[in-house]
């Protein structure tokens, strides 16, 4: 087998392992499938082709499905994958150098291997993707990866902070896997969702992908409204020092420091309007996941979306399921319950959240103030403090149950966030209404 597929004479893999035993032969083929998860498209589909006709009695479906519960497992216990086929026998470079070129893109601390694994999980996971008749598998699957690494990369978040070591390499797999769920859909997922295979709650499959979607959304706003702060931060600095300068020429150049006056005001007068912009933006992104209908990740069936049993299982698909559910409890950061999801996702969303509305206030406050622009850009940061309150509000709200996810010492730093909330709030008016008088 080796041989047959170094030398890329797939056809042949086939007939070898239809005379095998069924248990050897599953295992092989599952095994066969990591070991070319870096291979071209172009090979995988026509190994597909080839195999569906080549042996009889075996399901390509399962095997898929099971090379990718096996990675899974591999990078979950940290265990080495199988070697009965070496995984270097086939690669394409354009999926080492999109690897590379991600793994480049993050921090300095973030492990090499790390990334490796993780690339080459979901790499296996677009086994999944090749037909249609496997979408809905696919999107289970995908649910399942994000489950393991999303907590992981939100462990690592720091407010105010952005994320380091292998935190970001969690935050980039799972960019990359959404990326590849959202260029299917559009074309092909929907349709293929309408199939009825026994055993899948697709409304569940697909509550929890919409659920994921948003949150990994939210976060993506949250970097973007990082980035774009600092941004301006930087210009508005730039242009304070462009001021001070015109100030120190000598007095017949007064015209030029009035108009570097005007240019600054209009500058700071556009800084404070995207800031408004990016912040509503981030708002609105927030609460879609906060005020999830009836609950973000509400009524998601572990039991259902984490492992399918399709009704073409064969005893080895059964099996390789009992011992990952009897590895659950032994194992670090193992696939989580929703209920525990919840707990490590949502209150730091809730956490940046409040981070956001205060410090947009806050520097819409200042730059306005050290400005002189009019009342209504004051107001801006009046409106953002008020809504930093109401973040009460949607926590204990009944539909969607925010206070259950929050752990008493997590309940006292937001009361004490609102409460700080609360007298920046009564400062900003008194700062307004006296400036009014």
């Amino acid at each position: 087998l080796r041989y047959l597929i170094a030398n890329k004479q797939f056809e042949c893999v086939a007939f070898f392992l239809g005379d095998l035993p069924k248990p050897l032969c599953h295992a092989l083929f599952a095994s066969i499938f990591e070991s070319l998860s870096l291979a071209p498209d172009s090979i995988r589909i026509r190994c597909l082709q080839n195999w569906s006709t080549g042996v009889e009695a075996v399901d390509l479906k399962c095997m898929m499905l099971q090379c990718v519960r096996n990675v899974r497992r591999h990078w979950r216990l940290n265990t080495a994958p199988s070697k009965l086929v070496s995984r270097a026998a086939v690669v394409d470079q354009v999926h080492i150098d999109s690897a590379k070129a991600a793994y480049d893109s993050l921090p300095s601390g973030a492990s090499a291997n790390e990334w490796n694994k993780l690339w080459t999980m979901i790499q296996c996971w677009r086994w999944l993707s090749f037909d249609s008749s496997t979408k809905l598998e696919s999107v289970v699957q995908a649910n399942c990866i994000f489950r393991e690494i999303v907590p992981r990369y939100v462990n690592s978040i720091q407010v105010g902070n952005l994320h380091a070591d292998n935190g970001q390499a969690f935050w980039k797999a799972a960019n990359e896997l959404l990326e590849m769920l959202e260029e299917e859909e559009e074309f092909e997922l929907t349709n293929a969702l309408q199939i009825n295979i026994s055993g899948i709650s697709r409304t569940n499959a697909l509550r929890e992908f919409a659920s994921w979607r948003s949150y990994i959304q939210a976060h993506r706003s949250f970097n973007n409204w990082n980035s774009k702060l600092a941004h301006i931060e930087e210009s508005f600095h730039r242009s304070v020092e462009n001021v001070n300068k015109a100030s120190t020429l000598p007095h017949q150049n007064r015209a030029y420091l009035i108009q570097e006056k005007d240019s600054h005001r209009e500058r700071v007068t556009e800084f404070v309007e995207e800031m408004d912009a990016i912040t509503k933006t981030m708002i609105t992104d927030i609460l879609r996941v906060l005020e999830f209908d009836q609950g973000w990740l509400t009524d998601v069936n572990v039991s259902e979306t984490s492992e399918i049993q399709p009704e073409y299982s064969t005893g080895l698909c059964a099996a390789e399921s009992k011992r990952e559910l009897a590895e659950r409890g032994k194992a670090m950061g193992t696939l989580l319950e929703p209920g525990d999801v919840k707990k490590i996702c949502l209150p730091v969303l809730i956490k940046i959240f409040h981070h956001v509305l205060i410090t947009t206030a806050k520097r819409i406050e200042s730059y306005s103030e050290s400005s002189r622009l009019p009342f209504e850009h004051k107001n801006l940061a009046t409106n953002l403090f008020k809504r930093s309150l109401q973040i009460a509000d949607v926590v204990a709200d009944n539909r969607y149950e925010l206070y259950r996810t929050q752990t008493k010492q997590q309940t006292m730093e937001l009361l004490q966030k609102l409460c700080d909330s609360s007298k920046e709030l009564l400062r900003v008016e008194n700062t307004v209404s006296v400036a009014a008088d």
